[in-house]
């Protein structure tokens, strides 16, 4: 699956898990989009990591064919946008590297990495008392990264070290490829189970837009 579908489907999940939090925060007007967008990056780190292909890194801005084509829009920029683009050049660098050490679906892809992941997550967000539903919406981005691509014809070792076997959700005839039109239906699926769950607060508000025009 390609990284900005995988990242859309982290959005919709990070979302979905913040709807029962609203009420209950005292972060109520921000954690909605902290929480999408913190599982929204989660989703294409484990690509990220391993991808040396613009495919994989290109959503973050992190792929040398976008900062090129961010590099020459920026020439008629003034002298401060361009030197943004040298943070970005240099987090590639260390990509590239990473990624020339980590084959692509190999550790970043194994069940293993995201609980040791996650388990940061939640550690890191009680020392520093972060709400807890961004570590819960990191490991819930990160997961279904590999759960997505464990529906394509590739598979993933999701069981390593106990076996190297490329795991498969679906039956053959319904798995596909990376980059298939496919993968859309699934990211449409889950933002439609994402909006089933704030049903509620939708109703609501187009309740309340339709009276203010009314009023109006």
């Amino acid at each position: 699956m390609e990284g900005k579908a995988h990242m859309a489907i982290g959005a919709a999940l990070g979302a979905a898990l913040a709807q029962p939090y609203t009420q209950a925060t005292t972060y109520e007007s921000l954690i909605v989009p902290l929480a999408a967008f913190t599982a929204f990056m989660a989703a294409g780190l484990p690509d990220v990591l391993d991808s040396e292909h613009a495919s994989g890194r290109d959503p973050v801005g992190l792929s040398w064919s976008s900062i090129q084509r961010d590099a020459r829009k920026a020439r008629r920029k003034s002298i401060f946008e361009n030197l943004l683009l040298l943070p970005r050049a240099l987090a590639a660098l260390v990509v590239d590297l990473v990624a020339k050490i980590i084959p692509h679906r190999g550790p970043t892809h194994w069940l293993v990495t995201w609980l040791g992941l996650s388990a940061l997550a939640v550690t890191g967000a009680a020392l520093l008392h972060w709400p807890l539903l961004l570590a819960y919406a990191f490991g819930a981005g990160y997961l279904s990264h590999l759960l997505a691509d464990a529906l394509t014809v590739s598979g993933v070792p999701l069981l390593w070290p106990f076996s190297d076997r490329k795991i498969h959700l679906l039956p053959g005839l319904l798995r596909f490829r990376f980059n298939s039109p496919v993968q859309w239906l699934y990211v449409l699926g889950v933002w439609g189970v994402t909006l089933f769950v704030w049903r509620g607060e939708l109703t609501h508000a187009a309740a309340a837009l339709g009276t203010a025009a009314l009023v109006r």
